[in-house]
């Protein structure tokens, strides 16, 4: 096997700017802010690349988010939910069309499913190339920055927050009733020169609904198999406050959803997420400040096993019985009735698991009978960071570092459960439909071995070291600049070779009277 290795790659963008000199200072009421909007608070600042910036120096390819404001309107459960309405460029997956975006989480790579919105303060979109070109290739597909929230100083704070709410399906896809596709498939045979395979009078049967277990007509979309809704419901506390010398900012979230499907194990699917964070922000000195984030998240799911939307969207109607009432089996039928006393699977005590020789399972069976997979995911993050001030040494120079490591890993918990179907030979007897005999397809098996399958983990090394410089020259102009080392380093497991990437940038920008604006950055990219 060849690796490859990408070295010395330099990442170069420059971009200038031109502002009308009356631009507005007024707060908009949507709470987005972008590149291309005058509607900006001069106050409030922009998280990008390695920096904040004040919202009227936003260069092109730049969008941003207030979260924290959008969650007093809107609440949301996903922390890039309905963004492609606030932010040009984004569609829902993607940056501009192009798959494989960077996701920063406080400025290390991380899944954006893994952060609530409600401990979300903004989202910044970085889609230009001066606007991600300081992290080099990785973000050649566009930057998605996500910033947590930060404890402020003042009296301890707690706030809670509960929602609850049920989705309710406004319409399923119509398919074929059994009647109508028995129809067309003769019509079928015919046009390619072959004999009905259904009479006039199966069709007539399976479409009366006169005998559903004798001549079914199985609609898995019906509310026979789904319920009307199903809930999702969440509760997150925050505990926020602090002092001058120390801030901090505690989030704990439980979160559950549940499942349409009303039938066998299914009616007890559900996915549960518990999460706590803590992100602390320390003052050490007069020029020493520190931060330490760490986040824990616990997902849980439980789902019977099989596939019931693909047989859903899949089954033939007229095909098989998922279910058969043991009341129209013949009393005198002492074979049949000992294999009813001996199944392991009598559903509520009055049906056996329907099957033919074709069909030996279905996926009603399955609900039952199949047993449960548990899905269990566990992320644990943690970073730091150090911010000194070096105007000691020089007027507006500043260091800052941060050091990041994360693990994740997921598996599934199972049962290789095995079940018994049954196939009823129907006749008429004195006007009155009954079972005459069952025939038996497999074996009931629970060998109480649990296996453990999709095995995965993960864990995420992330460092960066910047040196800052910001100064002012005759009231007019401004000048700052960043000389930047990061790199981060990814395993996963199953892959041979780690991710890593490591970065030297360099990012010098230069206003005239905040109107007129001069930018140059580059990376050298060794990965």
């Amino acid at each position: 096997m060849k690796s490859i290795r990408i070295k010395s790659v330099l990442c170069v963008a420059l971009a200038a700017s031109s502002l009308c000199a009356g631009a507005q200072n007024v707060l908009s009421d949507f709470p987005v802010a972008d590149s291309d909007s005058l509607n900006l608070a001069s106050e409030e600042t922009v998280q990008v690349a390695y920096r904040k910036v004040n919202k009227n120096d936003l260069l092109g390819g730049v969008s941003s988010v207030n979260v924290e404001e959008l969650l007093k309107k809107n609440n949301f459960t996903y922390s890039l939910d309905n963004m492609q309405s606030m932010v040009n460029g984004w569609n829902g997956n993607s940056l501009w069309g192009m798959d494989s975006y960077l996701v920063l989480v406080d400025g290390v790579p991380r899944d954006a499913n893994n952060v609530m919105p409600s401990e979300i303060k903004d989202i910044t979109f970085l889609k230009g190339a001066s606007a991600v070109v300081l992290y080099g290739s990785r973000a050649a597909k566009g930057v998605i920055y996500i910033t947590t929230k930060r404890g402020q100083v003042g009296d301890t704070r707690v706030d809670v927050r509960a929602n609850t709410g049920f989705h309710v399906p406004i319409s399923y896809p119509k398919y074929l009733g059994a009647a109508e596709y028995m129809t067309l498939y003769n019509e079928a045979r015919v046009n390619d020169g072959m004999d009905p395979l259904y009479s006039a009078t199966d069709i007539y049967n399976h479409g009366s609904g006169i005998n559903p277990y004798r001549y079914p007509d199985v609609n898995l979309y019906s509310d026979e198999y789904l319920k009307k809704s199903y809930n999702e419901s969440d509760v997150t506390a925050e505990i926020s406050g602090g002092s001058e010398k120390a801030r901090f900012y505690t989030n704990v979230n439980l979160y559950n959803i549940g499942s349409l499907v009303k039938v066998g194990e299914a009616k007890k699917d559900r996915t549960t997420r518990f999460s706590v964070r803590g992100n602390i922000d320390v003052d050490l000195g007069k020029y020493v400040k520190t931060y330490v984030n760490a986040n824990a998240t616990f997902y849980d799911g439980r789902g019977a096993r099989g596939s019931f939307w693909n047989a859903a969207a899949t089954l033939r109607p007229n095909r098989i019985s998922p279910l058969i009432p043991i009341d129209y089996v013949m009393q005198n039928n002492t074979d049949a009735w000992n294999l009813i006393n001996n199944s392991s699977h009598l559903i509520d005590g009055k049906y056996l698991l329907g099957g033919t020789q074709v069909d030996q399972t279905n996926e009603i069976a399955n609900l039952y009978a199949a047993g449960v997979n548990t899905y269990t995911s566990r992320q644990y993050q943690f970073d730091m960071g150090v911010d000194i001030d070096l105007s000691m040494v020089l007027k507006g120079l500043s260091f800052q570092t941060r050091y990041a490591i994360d693990y994740a890993t997921t598996y599934n918990r199972y049962y290789n459960d095995t079940y018994a179907t049954y196939e009823p030979q129907w006749a008429n007897v004195n006007g009155v439909d009954q079972i005459v005999g069952l025939t038996k397809y497999g074996d009931d098996v629970h060998d109480g071995i649990q296996n453990i399958n999709d095995s995965w983990n993960r864990q995420t090394m992330a460092f960066s070291a910047q040196l800052n410089y910001q100064t002012k020259v005759a009231d007019a102009h401004n000048i700052s600049a960043m000389l930047i080392a990061a790199g981060y380093q990814q395993g996963e497991s199953a892959v041979y070779h780690k991710t890593s990437n490591v970065n030297l940038g360099l990012q010098v920008d230069y206003d005239y009277l905040n109107k007129y604006y001069l930018s140059f950055g580059g990376a050298l990219v060794h990965s």
